[in-house]
Order: C-alpha cells, then sequence, then structure tokens
C-alpha cells in the first residue's frame, strides 16, 4: 500500500536532514515523500535536492510562497498513494512509524485518521517529557470539541487520501488551528484513533505558531468549534477566547518555566533545571519560578 507523505518546508534548514533522515529509515518503505519548499529563503532547497538525488522516493517541489494550509492542499492533489501522512520538517519520527499505522488502518476499515503517541523535545533535541494522546474516537473528539486542546498531533496523523477528498482538504478559514478543524471534520465521516506507541519527538519553539500566535490560533479554534456544532446540530456555549489572558500567558519566562515543569514531570532533570534556570534569569521576581528552582535543586 503506497503511503503519500507530506512534508511542507519554510525556512527550515537547521531541521530538515534529520527530518528527512528519520522518514528515509522507516522500517515500512511503499512511500513517496512529497517535500514542498514552500519559497524558502535559506539553504532548505538546496539540501531537499542534494537528499533527492540519493533516494527516488523524495520529491521536491518549489514555489512561491503560499502559506501551511494551502502547502498542504497542494500536497493532498499531489498525492498519488491511499494513505497520506503528515510530517514537519523539526520533527523526528521513529523508525517504526509508517509501518505501525499502515497495519492499524489495515485492520481498521472504518478509521480514517490514526495519530500517536510523542515525546516532546526543545530546539537542541533535549528531551521535556511524552505527551499522552487518548486512543478512542470518543475521547479524540471530546478533545478536539473542547476548544482547548486537541486529540490528535498534526505531524504524527496518518489519513485516509479517500476521507480528506471528499471534505475538502484543509479550510483556510481557520488559520493556525486548521488541524483541529481537519479532525472535527473527519470525525464526522469515519473514526478517529490514536496508538498507544510512541511514534514521533515532537519540537517545541518559542516562536512556534502556539506560543507566537496564541490568540490567533485558539480563535480560529474557537470558530472551528463553532462551525461543528452548527453542522452537528449541537448547542454551542463556549465563550471565546480572551485575548487578555493570552498575552498573560506569554509573559517572560512562562514559557521557559512550563518546559521546566514538564520536564521535571517527565523526569528529564537535567532539561528542567536548563528551562528552570532561564525562567528565573528572565522572572526572578515570580513566586512560582522560586518554587521550580527549589524542586531542581532537590531533584523532583
Amino acid at each position: 500500500m503506497l503511503v503519500s507523505i507530506i512534508l511542507p518546508i519554510y525556512n527550515a534548514e537547521r531541521f530538515i536532514e534529520k527530518a528527512i533522515a528519520s522518514v528515509l529509515s522507516q522500517s515500512y518503505c511503499n512511500f513517496e515523500l512529497i517535500a514542498i519548499d514552500d519559497g524558502s529563503t535559506d539553504s532548505s532547497l538546496q539540501i531537499l535536492e542534494r537528499l533527492a538525488e540519493n533516494d527516488k522516493r523524495v520529491k521536491v517541489i518549489s514555489r512561491d510562497n503560499h502559506g501551511l494550509i494551502h502547502t498542504l492542499n497542494y500536497g493532498i492533489e499531489l498525492a498519488k498513494g491511499s494513505l497520506v501522512a503528515r510530517m514537519d520538517a523539526d520533527d523526528i519520527c521513529e523508525p517504526h512509524r509508517i509501518e505501525a499505522q499502515v497495519n492499524f488502518m489495515a485492520d481498521n476499515p472504518n478509521v480514517v485518521c490514526v495519530g500517536g503517541q510523542i515525546n516532546l523535545i526543545d530546539i537542541c533535541g533535549r528531551e521535556i517529557m511524552q505527551m499522552i494522546m487518548p486512543l478512542d474516537h470518543e475521547a479524540i473528539d471530546a478533545a478536539n470539541y473542547s476548544g482547548v486542546s486537541h486529540g490528535i498531533v498534526h505531524p504524527t496523523a496518518l489519513m485516509r487520501l479517500s476521507a480528506l477528498r471528499m471534505i475538502g482538504g484543509y479550510s483556510s478559514l481557520f488559520r493556525h488551528a486548521e488541524d483541529i478543524d481537519l479532525w472535527l471534520r473527519l470525525g464526522e465521516v469515519g473514526r478517529l484513533a490514536n496508538l498507544p506507541i510512541l511514534l514521533l519527538k515532537y519540537r517545541q519553539h518559542i516562536e512556534s505558531v502556539g506560543y507566537k500566535h496564541r490568540f490567533e490560533q485558539r480563535y480560529s479554534q474557537w470558530k472551528a468549534v463553532k462551525a461543528a456544532a452548527r453542522r452537528r446540530g449541537r448547542s454551542f456555549s463556549l465563550a471565546p477566547p480572551s485575548k487578555a489572558e493570552c498575552e498573560v500567558k506569554a509573559l517572560s519566562g512562562l514559557t521557559e518555566e512550563k518546559w521546566a515543569w514538564w520536564a521535571l514531570k517527565g523526569g528529564n532533570l537535567s532539561t528542567a533545571r536548563y528551562y528552570a534556570k532561564r525562567a528565573f534569569g528572565k522572572a526572578p521576581w515570580r513566586a512560582s519560578v522560586w518554587m521550580l528552582v527549589l524542586c531542581c535543586i532537590r531533584g523532583r
């Protein structure tokens, strides 16, 4: 069964080689890697072309910048496989990822999308913690429908091309929350699932969409849930996100503090101490930072 792996790239020269290496070393070999360079201004395209010379499964497309949603839909148009996998240019697949997902889809024809478990890593590859994702359709759909969470991590998804085309792919109406909208709509034409095994190392960035465009992402997610409620004939009483609340979460040092607590919880003490030090450097007046530092000194 051919799998089309869609990989959008924009200025990812620092990470792209490791990301693609993790795809090319998959235990499942019957795939095409559709690598779409979306107008990068760094050396990403040159790296892609070099890698494509050594493996014919890598298909490089270069074009002017159109943005993520347009790029993903273009990848769906180009896909030749009956299954479509997502991958991001800064993440790392576990070697068994595609094989495990293909086997699951073969055994569960009513499932239209399957993800899996992830390990959070930072920009330098330091492990933060494992994030546990729900396994069954009802729990996944409830997380997506909550307006504040998500039930499938986007770059772990493997989907049926027929279902993607049935619902019209990604919608441009929900910028920065296009994945949540997609899961909600896919969940209306079939079942969603996550595997209980680790599939991906998921890189966290201070400048990522979830941190840099926090309010716009939350607001788009709220709109996606509202649209889903309308389609499903359900009442909708979820309050729109507060811009002030999102701005509070973006205060100096809070992201580093959060990652330190996560790393401590995940048993990654060296990562916890690294980010506790950074949080303290940015916000030494915050009591929670002092508590964090003490916990990191104690090691728990």
